[in-house]
């Protein structure tokens, strides 16, 4: 008798007269990394494009789902806002205040954030590692 003869075999002592089939163990669902906002990954296209301007006025990472994606969208935020102030001639001690706040909202969601030297300039990983 093969496994489904065997499932469907009578059984005098079930209720239903046969045997129910052995139930599947399931397997735990693998966790993913959600994937990436549209938001971001058009601020990241901006940001490459150098459209610094427009990653700070469009970005807004309370928008994001996803701490990780949160802390993503804060460190890009900071790194643009970061080139306008090196563009504007570093005077503007606002702005690089905002930079300041952006970089410790992105270390508070997650602390493991580690700029990408392929990616932001070294002078910005520099700032970035100096606020704590």
């Amino acid at each position: 008798m093969n496994a489904d003869e065997a499932a469907l075999a009578h059984d005098a002592s079930h209720p239903f007269g046969r045997v129910p089939p052995t139930p599947v163990p399931r397997r735990p669902v693998e966790q993913r990394e959600p994937e990436v906002p549209e938001p971001l990954r058009r601020a990241a296209a901006d940001f490459l494009e150098t459209e610094y301007e427009i990653v700070v006025d469009e970005l807004q990472p309370y928008y994001i789902t996803g701490e990780r994606q949160q802390a993503a969208a804060h460190l890009l935020r900071a790194a643009a806002q970061f080139a306008l102030y090196c563009i504007d001639g570093r005077t503007d001690e606002g702005s690089l205040n905002q930079v300041r706040r952006d970089i410790d909202q992105c270390r508070d969601i997650d602390p493991s954030v580690v700029p990408d030297t392929r990616f932001f300039s070294p002078e910005f990983i520099s700032l970035f590692e100096s606020t704590r």
